[in-house]
């Protein structure tokens, strides 16, 4: 796990004492992560960690861009759905439940509490699935971010993980534009990134795209890391 900085333990034994706060994660299935344990994902650490209430709205599959409007299995794969809810304080998972209490494994809310963080954790998919380009993808997220800030939370973006081969090296066609999208994240958010690229490697992933329970710890410490900044 990654060394906390003393801010960030500070910002921890404050938020037992204050009002939780209410986090906010979108992303894909690094987010979802449905091959790890729930309390062992990252976001649902940063409960514990930070005294504060995480909401898991990470759904497998899904983008950030939003320019064609799939579907899986019936769930929305296209970002805006769930932006486009959540800064109403509609949970895109009841509504597009039609109100089932329990949905993708998590329960839903009527409304949505107003959330204080919230985490953008995509681009994977953007890259390797669907092909768009570094600009498109930074492009999206900074039109996600404002509409984060209008309804008055505070916004982090996440760098994209790595894409593993077989062999364990990283992909030699996936991790140009990924770094070229991360060196985007982190020059255009340089202290409202959340890094979940550096200091990862082939042992933390299950599979050559998704982390196993040691990478989630370590995307929980990056995360308490940059919000402590």
């Amino acid at each position: 796990m990654r060394r906390l900085t003393l801010t960030a333990l500070i910002l921890i034994a404050l938020a037992t004492q204050a009002q939780a706060l209410t986090i906010l994660c979108n992303g894909d299935s690094n987010t979802q992560a449905n091959g790890v344990p729930e309390q062992e994902r990252w976001c649902e650490r940063l409960g514990p960690l930070l005294g504060a209430d995480a909401i898991n709205r990470g759904v497998g599959g899904s983008a950030i861009v939003s320019d064609i409007k799939l579907s899986t299995w019936g769930t929305p794969l296209w970002g805006d759905f769930y932006i486009d809810t959540e800064i109403v304080n509609i949970d895109p998972f009841w509504y597009w439940s039609r109100g089932k209490s329990v949905y993708l494994g998590r329960p839903t809310y009527l409304p949505l509490p107003k959330f204080d963080i919230v985490i953008l954790a995509w681009g994977t998919n953007d890259l390797n699935a669907y092909k768009y380009t570094p600009a498109r993808v930074i492009k999206a997220i900074k039109r996600a971010r404002r509409k984060f800030l209008a309804y008055g939370a505070d916004v982090y973006v996440a760098t994209v993980p790595a894409i593993y081969e077989p062999d364990g090296t990283k992909s030699v066609t996936m991790d140009p534009p990924i770094q070229q999208l991360n060196k985007k994240i982190r020059g255009n958010f340089p202290k409202k990134h959340i890094e979940f690229y550096d200091g990862f490697t082939w042992a933390d992933y299950n599979d050559r795209l998704h982390l196993n329970a040691q990478g989630h710890e370590k995307r929980a410490a990056a995360a308490v890391e940059a919000l402590a900044r």
